[in-house]
């Protein structure tokens, strides 16, 4: 076997492991099923899953504004920021981003925490009591 066949294969080979390697990353977006349907992994509502699909595929102020609103405590809130333009992140009112829990805004990636005008995620505080040794002295 000749050294540019041998490279040829390793190439395809590669390219396949790569192919493959992403066709498991299209499942991992929730699955939004119907109350009665117990076969999704998130069970929600038929009217909040039609609010989630419309922002969701909209991507516009009203359609996310809209679900939010409704739906601020919701598992699906941290799937559906990150997907919205930050353009159309930055139009939705102050009010509305306030209702949604501080652990949710929490795990949103920066850029979309900052187009929520939540700001970053503030640093954990250290407590150091003085009674017990820090193990540093």
């Amino acid at each position: 076997m000749d050294k540019s066949s041998k490279t040829r294969r390793i190439g395809k080979a590669l390219l396949l492991s790569a192919a493959v390697g992403t066709l498991p990353l299209a499942g991992c977006a929730p699955q939004i099923t119907d109350a009665d349907d117990a076969t999704g992994s998130i069970t929600v509502s038929a009217t909040e899953a039609d609010l989630y699909r419309a922002a969701r595929d909209q991507r516009n102020v009203q359609a996310v504004t809209a679900y939010l609103q409704n739906y601020p405590n919701s598992q699906l809130v941290s799937s559906l920021l990150p997907r919205v333009p930050v353009a159309t992140l930055r139009q939705i009112d102050r009010s509305v981003v306030a209702q949604i829990p501080q652990a949710t805004v929490a795990s949103l990636p920066s850029n979309t925490r900052a187009a929520l005008g939540a700001g970053p995620t503030p640093p954990r505080q250290t407590v150091v009591r003085e009674d017990r040794d820090d193990g540093y002295s």
